[in-house]
């Protein structure tokens, strides 16, 4: 069943056994696998069935530019619309404590997730994860590999696999809710968590639609807004806490990460090459494909006090090292009609960039004679970058916009300086390639921008002194609540972070299941089953379509 908060009267109590708030990849995953077991579920988005030129959330920017309104979506689905598909986990040591760069890790390992990342692979459409297990991979790969000449001993492949089309989760939520197996709420806004008395369970969200507000009853609440909008409401739920709901320590908004992105040097092959395993490598069954990018063997990032970087080998036709903005890199996955004028200006300036986007839409072969080393780097936790509420700015219930103050530090550049240093002189040392363009950190600093990653904000720790949530995603003194986007990575990490969401998204999903197993619900079953306005008195509309 899909509904229009604008078709819900002023001060209406909907209720459900479980509230999923945000239809992303975590809310998604989380929404569907409870849906699939038989249970109650209403999942509300603030955005309709398409995404609208007037989005209702909105924020400001107060740190180093942050280009939200290209990388984030606002619709059913949420951001796996722009998704590009790629699925790959963590690395061992994304997990792990490091102490040189003093990061406490996670308080899982990767082996926790292991299994989850299987199934989240399978729910993607990938039949297995290359990230997951290498050796299986064709030996055509492994080949293709080798015809770009590096040190081992300093550098290994990293595997990123993708799928093309990638999954879209809009399609999967519509069609759960067409077999009346998903209540979607569209058009609507989450505007405040209300507790009980004593503030250690979620009795209420209160929710708006142009011309209205309403409450939300369930059971569990789980929030997966992503990691702007995600601490936005939480800081926004003061009724009981003043400081907003998990957020005794002060840690709400805290360590706001992205993977900072873009070139930083050029490659001249004496050949022209055509290695297809740093371009798009086709695998088994012809939907999955394979990239393998380059980072440092672990053991020399300790010894050098790295971050897990990685580069890309990316197809270049000419020696130009073209800059600009560094967004327009994502618009490949996007429709035509986000790009503006501006935007085609800037890719038709830089052939590098046309000619990847052609070749990745016509799916043809990559013949280069230049490789730019694209990096995605890994930005450490900073309490200093962070999501607050704007002093200054409301939404149109009243509430604060997030405010988002992104930044990387000296910290993040003497890694990735560091990194570049020893990969590019010992690393790619080789008689088969030269540097055409040697690249500087300063150059770096003033160009990089966001990869549409937004991480941290409310972080997973074994203690509320240290994090937001446990390890099962719950916020600590709040028993009925639980957080599913990656808000909750403790650390950036070195993948795409698509896969492990929607792993997290699943473990969650089972733990709930579980606990609801050994212990009896406390909602009466007619209140799980129906919300206070019956279905025949609302219109249903497959498209969803909300205030624009």
């Amino acid at each position: 069943m899909i509904l229009n908060g604008t078709a819900v009267e002023n001060n209406t109590t909907l209720r459900a056994q479980y509230c999923v708030i945000g239809s992303g990849m975590g809310g998604a995953s989380v929404a569907s696998s409870l849906a699939k077991a038989g249970k109650d579920v209403l999942l509300v988005e603030a955005g309709g069935s398409e995404r609208s030129s007037s989005p209702p959330v909105s924020a400001e920017s107060t740190g180093r530019p942050f280009g939200i309104p290209l990388t984030r979506c606002i619709e059913l689905g949420g951001t796996s619309n722009a998704w590009h598909g790629n699925s790959n986990p963590l690395d061992e040591q994304d997990f792990a404590p490091r102490p040189w760069l003093d990061v406490d890790g996670w308080p899982l390992t990767r082996q926790d997730l292991d299994p989850f990342y299987e199934k989240a692979a399978l729910l993607l459409g990938n039949d297995s994860c290359s990230g997951l297990k290498p050796s299986l991979l064709p030996p055509a790969v492994h080949r293709s590999i080798g015809r770009i000449d590096f040190n081992p001993s300093i550098l290994h492949p990293k595997f990123l696999e993708y799928r093309k089309p990638p999954h879209r989760w809009k399609n999967t939520l519509l069609e759960l809710a067409h077999n009346g197996r998903l209540r979607c709420l569209l058009g609507t806004c989450a505007l405040e968590l209300l507790p009980d008395e004593h503030g250690s369970r979620v009795v209420r969200l209160k929710a708006g639609a142009p011309g209205r507000t309403f409450f939300l009853e369930a059971e569990t609440f789980i929030v997966a807004a992503g990691a702007l909008e995600t601490p936005r409401l939480l800081l926004n739920s003061r009724s009981r806490h003043p400081g907003g709901i998990g957020n005794q320590h002060d840690q709400v908004g805290r360590c706001l990460m992205d993977h900072p992105t873009g070139p930083f040097s050029m490659l001249r092959f004496r050949r022209i090459l055509r290695a297809t395993a740093y371009s798009d490598h086709a695998l088994p069954g012809g939907e999955r494909y394979v990239r393998a990018a380059l980072a440092l063997q672990p053991e020399l990032q300790e010894s050098l006090q790295t971050s897990n970087h990685y580069f890309m080998i990316r197809p270049c036709i000419g020696s130009r090292h073209v800059r600009g903005d560094l967004r327009l890199s994502f618009l490949a996955a996007r429709s035509i009609r986000d790009i503006n004028v501006r935007q085609v200006a800037g890719i038709l300036s830089s052939p590098n960039l046309l000619y990847r986007i052609l070749i990745a839409r016509l799916g043809v072969p990559a013949f280069y004679r230049y490789g730019e080393l694209f990096f995605m780097a890994e930005q450490l936790p900073n309490p200093k970058s962070r999501i607050t509420l704007s002093p200054e700015r409301k939404d149109a219930f009243g509430y604060p916009v997030a405010s988002i103050h992104w930044n990387p530090t000296s910290a993040d550049f003497r890694s990735l300086e560091s990194f570049v240093n020893t990969a590019f002189t010992t690393g790619l040392s080789s008689r088969h390639h030269r540097m055409a363009h040697q690249g500087t950190i300063e150059e770096w600093i003033d160009s990089f921008t966001s990869a549409a990653h937004h991480l941290g904000t409310a972080r997973m720790a074994a203690t509320s002194t240290h994090g937001v949530v446990n390890p099962s995603l719950q916020v600590f003194g709040v028993n009925n609540l639980y957080l599913c986007d990656a808000s909750v990575f403790p650390t950036a990490g070195s993948a795409n972070p698509s896969l492990t969401i929607t792993a997290l998204g699943i473990r969650l999903a089972q733990h709930l299941l579980r606990d609801q197993g050994i212990q009896k619900s406390s909602v009466p079953s007619q209140l799980l089953q129906n919300s206070s306005i019956s279905e025949r008195s609302i219109p249903v509309s497959l498209n969803g379509a909300g205030p624009n």
